[in-house]
């Protein structure tokens, strides 16, 4: 039974280090066609980019 719940354990944390590994390289690569863009962000966007970088700086908010 114990080793069940281990291997239940370790499961999820493997998928919540591969949802965390696609959100930090999705933000790389967004902030990165924005320079490459030049472009200039809305306050709006400013603030969901902020948003995106708390979460992945503080990711068991999001689970």
């Amino acid at each position: 039974m114990v080793i069940a719940v281990l291997r239940h354990l370790s499961n999820l944390l493997r998928r919540l280090t591969v949802d965390y590994l696609k959100a930090c390289r999705l933000l790389a690569e967004t902030e990165e066609q924005i320079e490459k863009a030049n472009m200039v962000l809305t306050p709006e966007e400013k603030t969901k980019l902020e948003r995106m970088n708390q979460l992945l700086l503080m990711p068991e908010i999001l689970y």
